[in-house]
């Protein structure tokens, strides 16, 4: 077990190590997405069932994005909890200490296609002509913003500000984020 999370170790660290080239790669396919069906109606000559569906689709993709972001998190607090209270096998420690590493590295990435992916959401269900719910528009837009402003915390807090005060409001703002996606998802 410990050899196959090794591996991906290796490979989650490879990733991180190009972040900037993969963060770019996935705001260059959202906006190619975004322009390429404003220019030709891709989704235009779909029916609006259907591009609802692919609209919530990209969502339910956003959420588990952002939702594997934040396990970095919890798992590492849970992690320290128990390791002040207990004894962990060392074989154990060794596996959770590798799984943790693969969650950090993978953590700004995921958070990057959590918003690019709640973006496309967005616009899919922005032009769907049968989508009028006014209160899941509002909730939705309220999710982009505290999604964008984690986003934006977490890039203040990987470019070396590394203080107590930024991870802290980086914590607040992604807990913002879950408690608006439930009212999100009770209003659509």
């Amino acid at each position: 077990m410990l050899g196959i999370l090794k591996k991906a170790e290796k490979v989650c660290d490879a990733i991180a190590g190009k972040a900037a080239i993969v963060w770019l790669v996935i705001f260059l396919v959202a906006a190619a997405f975004i322009v390429l069906d404003r220019q030709s109606g891709l989704t235009g000559g779909l029916n609006p069932r259907t591009v609802r569906g692919l609209g919530k689709s990209f969502g339910s993709l956003a959420a588990v994005a952002a939702l594997l972001s934040l396990t970095y998190y919890l798992l590492r607090e849970a992690y320290v909890q128990l390791r002040q209270r207990t004894r962990i096998l060392p074989a154990a420690d060794a596996c959770v200490k590798s799984g943790l590493t693969i969650l950090r590295l993978l953590h700004p990435t995921l958070g990057v296609l959590a918003v690019h992916l709640a973006v496309i959401h967005a616009y899919l269900m922005w032009f769907v002509p049968a989508h009028s719910r006014l209160n899941s528009i509002y909730s939705g837009l309220a999710v982009i913003a505290i999604l964008f402003g984690t986003a934006v915390l977490g890039w203040i807090v990987r470019q070396g500000r590394r203080t107590m005060a930024a991870r802290k409001k980086h914590r607040l703002v992604a807990w913002l984020f879950v408690i608006f996606y439930i009212l999100h998802l009770a209003a659509a």
